[in-house]
């Protein structure tokens, strides 16, 4: 059976919510770009291609967001995307975990097709180089359940960077058909010129 083929281990979608937004300085999962807000979107994007979708946010985040959303609530103490990843692990064990960030606007099915296609259930992530950080990307890859404990023990020992931890584990690295679909979204100026783009091309 071909390695990279649709693995056996169930894939979950998690859309990640929960940081602080500190440079959009208003919740980037709130943004409308389309038709509906970010979160609402990006969860009906993973609907289509995982079993079923959660969203990782924090406990402010969880007292108000809509049920039907599947909110888990990040359980470390804030230490960012790290967060996410373990509490996801330890709510659904031997699950692998399809994890996107909430400011990826023009991600699309066409470039995560492309990263469940090539999944490599036999190495710990599938991800994609970065066009922009010339770095792999934590947040749109599919994590296998034997990540976990390197992620455990990084965390414990005050080791959060999930890019860091990437650099111990081994990864199927892919280079994006759609690059321009891995941009992210963080501050005002940058979502303007994504509505002007878009509405260009509209």
């Amino acid at each position: 059976m071909d390695k990279k083929a649709n693995a056996s281990t169930e894939l979950l979608g998690l859309v990640l919510i929960g940081g602080k937004s500190s440079r959009m300085q208003t919740d980037k999962s709130a943004l409308v770009y389309y038709q509906r807000n970010q979160l609402e979107h990006t969860f009906n994007l993973l609907q289509e291609h995982c079993s079923k979708v959660h969203v990782a946010c924090n406990t402010q985040q969880f007292t108000s967001i809509e049920k039907w959303f599947n909110p888990i609530r990040d359980e470390y103490e804030e230490c960012g995307p790290i967060n996410a990843l373990l509490t996801g692990f330890e709510r659904f064990p031997g699950k692998a975990l399809l994890v996107v960030a909430i400011d990826m606007p023009l991600l699309s099915g066409k470039t995560l097709k492309q990263l469940i296609k090539h999944r490599n259930s036999t190495k710990s992530i599938t991800t994609f180089k970065s066009p922009s950080k010339r770095t792999m990307e934590p947040l749109l890859a599919i994590w296998e359940p034997r990540s976990y404990p390197t992620l455990k023990k990084a965390h414990n020992q005050g080791h959060f960077s999930l890019n860091k931890s990437m650099l111990l584990l081994d990864v199927e690295c892919l280079h994006p058909d759609h690059p321009e679909e891995l941009q992210n979204v963080n501050t005002p100026e940058e979502y303007q010129k994504v509505i002007s783009a878009l509405k260009r091309n509209f």
